[in-house]
């Protein structure tokens, strides 16, 4: 008898947990450190699954066959199926959305504010940022990474004062030159083909409080003042409508609570006491959850040797044996060599 069960049910469920888990706890005070865990993470998660399926890679772990349950895993298997396809559609649906909201994005008038192009042109070098980026003028504050590069300024950005303009400017750029539209959109995709797991919805809104408040560290670097940054930030936020889907922007998550973060000590943004690598080995862990396949344990026999009976008083049919060492006794085991077939059942 060998009994197996089926690792998928059960690792999405524990890694899903661990992984919302590591998202909320580790680097919390270091939003960089946080931002590119929680994408590493993703990655981790996403995956491995896949990798493991296609490669037939399997962590075995043996428990004694007779306390393994009996379990019909067929109606698991295609409950699975249903649940993955299920998702799958979703992700299509918003990936449908995302394009046609990236599609209205390119149909906004263009910003014809020199001033402006001239704030971009200073400020994009010192983010590597290369290429043209087109800045045209909506409802709202946002960057979108998806295609070309594009930031949208609200309408009444010519009103602004300059630390206002170059406030959003740096933010927003900040967020092209790390293609944040594009790690939060993974995010919300993984959120809906695990749509059955509902805490995996956390897993967007830790990734994009990350992003919004390493990007407010950087951007405020880069204008040499924290006061000038949140200044014009606020300014420019204030009673704008909600960006579109697959965008990043200024106004990101709560304004006033990443703001609050500049009045205290902020820590580095670098690993320290061992916390990556700790992390680290907990994703390794989170992989080899993916892969456990529990199977009965059996002791291992050599090839040539097979158990063909029990010693016992009486006669009966002579057997070629391999004596037993010390001498063999009643009811020992009887073995006989014989040379390696294709069958492996004993007679």
């Amino acid at each position: 008898l060998e009994a197996k069960c089926t690792p998928v049910p059960i690792a999405i469920l524990l890694s899903s947990l661990l992984a919302i888990g590591l998202a909320s706890v580790v680097f919390r005070d270091r939003p960089a450190s946080r931002r590119l865990f929680i994408i590493t993470l993703m990655f981790i998660f996403a995956l491995v699954p896949l990798l493991c399926l296609i490669f037939g890679l399997q962590l075995r772990i043996g428990v004694p066959g007779d306390s393994l349950p009996q379990v019909t895993i067929a109606g698991i298997d295609r409950a699975s199926l249903l649940l993955l396809g299920s998702g799958l559609m979703l992700v299509g649906v918003q990936l449908l959305l995302v394009f046609r909201a990236r599609s209205r994005l390119n149909q906004l008038p263009l910003m014809r504010d020199e001033a402006a192009r001239g704030l971009l042109e200073e400020l994009a070098p010192a983010l590597g940022v290369s290429g043209e980026v087109v800045v045209r003028t909506g409802v709202s504050n946002c960057s979108s990474s998806l295609g070309s590069r594009l930031i949208v300024l609200a309408n009444d950005s010519d009103s602004w004062q300059q630390e206002t303009r170059q406030a959003v400017l740096a933010h927003e750029l900040v967020h092209l030159s790390r293609r944040d539209d594009l790690w939060l959109l993974l995010a919300r995709l993984l959120m809906l083909q695990f749509w059955w797991l509902p805490w995996l919805r956390l897993l967007p809104r830790y990734l994009e409080a990350a992003i919004e408040e390493s990007c407010d560290d950087l951007a405020a670097y880069l204008m040499r003042s924290e006061q000038r940054y949140l200044h014009g930030v606020f300014r420019a936020v204030k009673g704008l409508a909600p960006v579109p889907s697959g965008t990043a922007q200024a106004a990101g998550g709560s304004v006033l609570e990443r703001f609050r973060r500049f009045s205290t000590y902020r820590d580095q943004q670098l690993d320290s006491r061992g916390l990556y690598w700790a992390s680290l080995t907990l994703l390794t862990s989170l992989a080899l959850v993916w892969t456990v396949k529990v199977v009965p344990l059996s002791e291992p026999l050599s090839d040539d040797v097979r158990i063909v009976g029990t010693a016992a008083e009486g006669g009966g049919e002579s057997l070629s044996v391999r004596l037993g060492d010390p001498p063999l006794t009643l009811n020992d085991d009887v073995t006989r060599t014989e040379l390696p077939t294709s069958d492996h059942d004993p007679p």
